[in-house]
């Protein structure tokens, strides 16, 4: 997949019909400009035709990091954007074609992961300043709670996400800093509303 530009998918689910949905960032147009990538998603069939590709952005670069399926059968992504006079996480929810429903900044984060709630809503997790941070958005895309963990003089970097039967949140990730010798990995447990559970 990508045409003749230059794609990175950084995540993959499955679709309800056995195919899947493909998330990351680059062109399809042949220009390999990192500087005006955008967010690539990518549907194929059960074996790997592709279907569709939709890119999500503005007029300088994004990218593409996790994504899910979302309760009416469309899907949502998330990811990291120049554009518009704004830097900072975005969250995308598209319809089962991939058409744009709506676009959302996310101020002061760059969301990793994304994983869709039970009610309908969607739970973030990635980076913001040198904190984890869990974030509950509802089905429109606006914040319900936000939830920051790490400890001071570490970086803490989130790369998975699970949800399990009764709700409860998993994030992955390592952590940085001066006190640890390279990187630790970590896995953080949390009730749905976002308060860790030991």
């Amino acid at each position: 997949y990508g045409g003749s530009g230059s794609c990175s998918p950084n995540s993959i689910q499955q679709t309800l019909d056995g195919g899947f949905i493909l998330y990351g960032e680059g062109t399809w147009d042949g220009n390999t400009d990192y500087s005006v990538w955008q967010g690539i998603m990518v549907r194929v069939d059960r074996m790997g035709n592709e279907l569709w590709h939709r890119d999500y952005g503005g007029e300088n670069s994004e990218e593409g990091y996790g994504c899910a399926l979302a309760d009416d059968g469309g899907f949502v992504a998330v990811g990291f954007t120049n554009s518009g006079g704004f830097t900072g996480g975005y969250i995308v929810k598209t319809d089962s074609d991939g058409n744009q429903s709506w676009f959302r900044q996310l101020n002061n984060f760059n969301p990793m992961r994304v994983t869709r709630t039970g009610d309908g809503g969607f739970i973030l997790s990635g980076l913001s300043s040198s904190q984890m941070l869990l974030m509950k958005l509802n089905r429109e895309g606006q914040q319900l709670w936000a939830h920051g963990f790490g400890r001071i003089g570490l970086s803490v970097f989130s790369y998975g996400l699970y949800q399990d039967g009764n709700g409860n949140l998993y994030t992955s990730g390592y952590a940085e800093g001066d006190s640890l010798n390279g990187r630790d990995m970590f896995v953080l447990k949390t009730d749905s509303a976002g308060n860790e559970l030991r």
